[in-house]
């Protein structure tokens, strides 16, 4: 229901919205991109809706429970409602700054994913899933202790650095790319110096 509330708003709005809206923006923050009307308040919620239950299922065959099934449950509706909330609003001529809020958006979702972290079992759906993790449950909680406090603590910094300095996106990037290939490499290491002391 959360994920298709765009739509009823999208309807409310429908006579006040242009038949082009901006739908894809630069690392500036510049329009590059525009859509129809109706795919930006049809299409889009119901993609991400199906993204949504598609996770969902996932999550049950997993048996996921407890905080990350709630993080699953929440992502991506939130998003949707974010994403079409700043959409609506450059269109009907409220200036947004895009960059700021993908800035602060990932730099939430960062954080929240983080605290999830050390309290996440192994699966296939969330985590640091790399054939070392998923093979061995010493090296997947070690992992995500570690990517847990490097998560928040990237998150913070990635707020603190929207808020505080001018915007860029390829920063962003950069912060994400340290948070997702620093655990894959500490999990390799892990894995090597376990098994080099079996030998």
């Amino acid at each position: 229901m959360v994920c298709l509330l765009p739509i009823i708003t999208g309807l409310l709005l429908w006579n006040d919205l242009p038949g082009q809206i901006p739908a894809h923006f630069d690392f500036n923050g510049n329009v590059d991109s525009y859509s129809e009307k109706a795919e930006i308040v049809f299409f889009l919620p119901l993609l991400l809706l199906a993204e949504h239950m598609m996770m969902v299922v996932l999550a049950c065959l997993q048996k996921s429970e407890g905080k990350i099934w709630r993080l699953l449950l929440w992502l991506i509706p939130t998003i949707s409602v974010c994403t079409s909330a700043v959409i609506y609003a450059n269109a009907l001529g409220y200036p947004v700054n895009i960059v700021l809020f993908v800035e602060v958006l990932f730099g939430s979702l960062i954080i929240m994913t983080g605290n999830y972290f050390p309290k996440c079992h192994q699966n296939y759906i969330i985590g640091i899933r790399t054939p070392w993790t998923l093979k061995d449950e010493e090296n997947w909680h070690s992992t995500h202790r570690i990517a847990g406090k490097m998560w928040v603590m990237g998150g913070i910094i990635i707020l603190i650095a929207a808020l505080a300095l001018p915007s860029d996106l390829w920063a962003l990037l950069l912060d994400m790319a340290i948070l997702f290939v620093f655990p894959v490499i500490y999990s390799f290491s892990f894995h090597l110096k376990k098994k080099y002391q079996h030998l």
